[in-house]
């Protein structure tokens, strides 16, 4: 529980004390998960951007950001099947890994070049394989990702610019950053927002949560 909702990196005095909170309360997991999320600790800085985003987390997060229609959203399962998380079709009962799993060469070269291609700056230039493990025989998945084409996504840029302006992007894209990073951003970004929220969804920290 707490490496799935707080920190991979594990602080074995709060888990202890939570595991005896678990046993008195007669292992009642809503008490359990009441007590971490209540917890002073769990937004303390060092548990704050440190899990990397599940694929669908990484897709979901930039829906909700960018307002966008997408023509062919069946395409959609074609990058689930590139960044390795088809929705409904976890590996096994265990469900799908976390953590650093999400991540390999292939992958993340996806994930950092994704607002790219959703905002038609970049194609995209991998095709995912056929997959019956998966796919389980239904000729619909096959069918989505044979000759995969892009989704034909198309951002309201006006309206992320009317609620971005005058605003510090990183400060609502991020969930750490540092000097460095805002820097480098200002000097590659350019002045539209649509370049800056580019970059920001760009770096490896969009990458966290």
């Amino acid at each position: 529980m707490y490496r799935f909702f707080v920190n991979e990196k594990l602080n074995t005095e709060i888990i202890e004390d939570l595991s005896n909170q678990f046993y008195a309360s007669n292992y009642n997991i809503k008490e359990l998960l009441q007590n971490i999320f209540s917890s002073d600790w769990f937004f303390r800085e060092e548990n704050i951007g440190t899990k990397i985003k599940s694929p669908i987390e990484l897709m979901a997060g930039m829906r909700r950001i960018l307002p966008m229609e997408i023509q062919n959203p069946e395409n959609l399962i074609a990058y689930q099947k590139l960044l390795g998380q088809m929705l409904l079709y976890p590996p096994n009962v265990a469900g799908w890994p976390s953590g650093k799993s999400w991540i390999d060469s292939s992958t993340l070269m996806l994930r950092l070049q994704m607002p790219q291609i959703w905002s038609g700056l970049k194609p995209l230039e991998v095709e995912p394989k056929s997959d019956d493990d998966v796919e389980m025989g239904m000729k619909s998945a096959q069918k989505q990702t044979k000759g995969f084409k892009n989704s034909k996504i198309v951002i309201d840029w006006k309206k992320v610019e009317d609620v971005f302006k005058s605003k510090n992007i990183e400060d609502y894209l991020l969930q750490r950053k540092s000097p460095a990073l805002a820097k480098t951003i200002q000097q590659y970004s350019g002045s539209s927002v649509q370049s800056q929220i580019i970059k920001v969804m760009s770096t490896p920290e969009f990458q966290l949560c």
